[in-house]
């Protein structure tokens, strides 16, 4: 067994994986909390997971009317055909 086996397999190890563990589950027990128990803070998420719905969507839209095909903006096209006309 070389070193870096053995120390991943130290109890030392396995306590701070169980502590880091545990802290996970304080930490979502306490964000649960605080998402049922406040009304502003769950509209405020809400709020945040519609943006980011919507420019989602938007990204599909202008995905299939472009037919997957990615435009890129061409300034000096634009201004040399305004020169010409």
């Amino acid at each position: 067994m070389d070193r870096w086996q053995a120390l991943s397999a130290s109890s030392r190890q396995n306590a701070l994986a169980g502590a880091l563990k545990e802290y996970g589950a304080t930490r979502r027990t306490i964000y649960a909390a605080k998402y049922l128990s406040d009304e502003g803070y769950r509209r405020k998420i809400a709020r945040q997971l519609n943006k980011g719905e919507s420019l989602h969507a938007l990204r599909r839209q202008l995905h299939y009317a472009r037919e997957g095909k990615v435009a890129h903006r061409q300034p000096e096209r634009s201004r040399t055909s305004r020169r010409g006309a």
